[in-house]
């Protein structure tokens, strides 16, 4: 299932497409908008979303699915939480599951796209475009991937960056806390 949101920081807005399985956002449509808050601080990206910034973060529930059903229910709910500093975007992700103990969680390696663990993606694009932007890949057992996306075609995944993700499987499901530098995805706020 994908899921879209438009989110903005400051003036310009960043796009962020979650989905839990690779997918091309559909270029042109209209996403929802939310105002990223600016924190003070900065919170230890431990998998653990109990710091006082997470509790400033504007919340995000309201998904709907695009794959495989686009415009039904979606089958668990999910929550976004996102924030920034002047240096960093944050997003810490929790992902309800009905059967947590079911949650597969056994990747942990660099640049793996987490196949056959529940995961999330995450597609910034910091110039509102629609058409191209920075792919983040997370799954429950903590691996992580990072490449460009460019209209209708999958990741390239040679591009790197630096960026920080921790994921911890809870009696809920499992939680994803993100922080990707600015100036990881050459974007100003």
């Amino acid at each position: 299932m994908r899921v879209g949101l438009r989110v903005k920081c400051g003036i310009v807005a960043v796009f962020v497409v979650l989905m839990s399985c690779l997918g091309n956002a559909h270029a042109g449509e209209v996403q929802p908008s939310v105002v990223v808050q600016q924190i003070k601080g900065r919170p230890v990206i431990d998998g653990i979303l109990n710091e006082e910034e997470w509790m400033q973060a504007k919340k995000i529930t309201n998904f709907g699915q695009v794959e495989p059903r686009e415009g039904e229910e979606v089958s668990e709910r999910t929550e976004v939480l996102l924030m920034r500093t002047s240096e960093a975007l944050y997003l810490g992700v929790r992902c309800f599951d009905r059967s947590p103990s079911e949650v597969l969680a056994r990747d942990r390696r660099r640049d793996s796209t987490g196949s056959g663990d529940d995961r999330l993606r995450i597609v910034i694009d910091p110039f509102a475009r629609g058409t191209e932007g920075y792919f983040f890949g997370i799954a429950a057992g903590g691996s992580s991937a990072d490449g460009i996306v460019r209209a209708g075609n999958r990741p390239e995944m040679e591009w790197d960056c630096i960026w920080d993700v921790r994921t911890r499987v809870t009696a809920e499901g499992w939680v994803a806390e993100i922080e990707i530098p600015f100036r990881s995805i050459a974007f100003e706020p």
